[in-house]
C-alpha cells in the first residue's frame, strides 16, 4: 500500500473538485431547507432533504457527511421566526419583540 500525504484520512474534502469553496451550493441547500423547516416539521424535512444532499455531494464531488450536517442544522432552526415554533409566537407580544429580533439571535 502507497503511503498517503500527511492529513489524509481515506475521507473526501468539503472542496470541490476545482478546489475552491462550495458556498453557493451549501448556502442554497440550508437557505432551502431553513424555509422549509418553517412550515414543516423537522424530522420531516430533514428526511425530505437528506437525498437532495446526498446526490448533491456525489454530483459535486465532496463529503457527504458535510452536506448532511448542513440539513441537520437547516432543519432545526425553526427558531429562526416567530411562526416556526409556537413559543416563539406565545412570547413576541407579550415580550415587545419583533419579527426581525429573531433574525439577530436565532440561537
Amino acid at each position: 500500500m502507497p503511503p498517503r500525504p500527511e492529513g489524509h484520512h481515506g475521507r473526501k474534502p468539503i472542496v470541490g473538485r476545482g478546489g475552491s469553496l462550495p458556498w453557493k451550493p451549501v448556502a442554497g441547500l440550508y437557505l432551502v431547507t431553513a424555509i422549509a423547516a418553517q412550515i414543516i416539521p423537522t424530522a420531516a424535512v430533514a428526511m425530505l432533504m437528506a437525498p437532495i444532499a446526498l446526490d448533491t455531494a456525489a454530483d459535486l464531488g465532496f463529503s457527504a457527511e458535510s452536506l448532511g450536517m448542513v440539513v441537520a442544522l437547516a432543519s432545526s432552526a425553526r427558531f429562526m421566526s416567530p411562526v416556526g415554533h409556537p413559543a416563539n409566537t406565545l412570547v413576541m407580544g407579550p415580550g415587545g419583540y419583533r419579527f426581525g429580533d429573531y433574525l439577530k439571535v436565532p440561537y
